[in-house]
């Protein structure tokens, strides 16, 4: 039950890494298949990646620090569960998706994935989801290039000083939003079902568009907004 750690692990198609411990990766994790459980964590450290390339179990929490690297490649796509956070990928920590898959959740009882650092996605160019899973973007950097889409099903906030650089996010869960969100040049965030909340002062700055386009924005206060359409769906609200 106490911490360890290790340069080079690998985790194959039925197998399980478990325990109550804390498990630090020095150099690389190869995740090809298999379950990650326990009441410990799996932390990718500074300067260290995880790879993920085939579909596998997420039943731990994985903290990627500043520095680490967590990649989806090939077939790879991670299944939560467990109604907790799985994933914090800290300031300075990269996810960076290389295929048309991300993240889902087993039931409507969210995990959570929490993105101080930056996801990133290249080579493929549709779209990745992140279904039946909290995403809380807290001052994080959301970069999705080659006209790639981020689609968040489950419930979307952004807090801090967020910001979209690259690519479209298309958002059908509903969710809360504070501080700061910069959409780049050429960049979307479409609310396309559920209801949108911005707390008071928020502001939404950029040349990108902020598209209301399905769902319904509750505007909670006076906020700013550079760049709004109203396409579909409802505007609303006391601001």
């Amino acid at each position: 039950g106490g911490a360890a750690s290790v340069e080079n692990l690998s985790v194959p198609t039925g197998t399980t890494l478990t325990g109550a411990g804390d498990l630090t990766v020095g150099n690389n994790l190869a995740w090809s298949g298999g379950t990650m459980s326990g009441a410990g964590q799996t932390v990718i450290a500074s300067g260290s990646s995880l790879d993920v390339t085939g579909s596998v179990s997420l039943q731990r929490l994985i903290t990627n620090q500043s520095g680490g690297v967590i990649n989806l490649t090939g077939t790879g796509a991670v299944t939560t569960s467990g109604d907790v956070l799985r994933l914090d990928n800290q300031a300075g920590g990269l996810v960076h998706i290389q295929n048309n898959n991300g993240f889902a959740g087993t039931d409507g009882n969210f995990e959570t994935i929490t993105n101080a650092g930056t996801f990133r996605k290249t080579v493929a160019t549709g779209a990745s989801t992140i279904s039946n899973i909290t995403f809380n973007n807290t001052a994080g950097t959301l970069d999705f290039q080659g006209g790639s889409t981020l689609a968040v099903s489950g419930t979307f906030n952004h807090s801090g000083a967020s910001s979209v650089i690259a690519g479209t996010v298309n958002a059908s869960g509903g969710g809360s939003s504070s501080g700061s969100l910069a959409l780049a040049s050429g960049t979307q965030v479409n609310l396309t079902a559920g209801t949108h909340n911005l707390a008071a002062s928020s502001s939404v700055t950029g040349l990108g568009r902020y598209r209301v386009n399905g769902g319904t924005l509750s505007v909670n206060g006076a906020v700013s907004a550079d760049n709004l359409d109203v396409l579909s769906g409802t505007l609303q609200g006391a601001g």
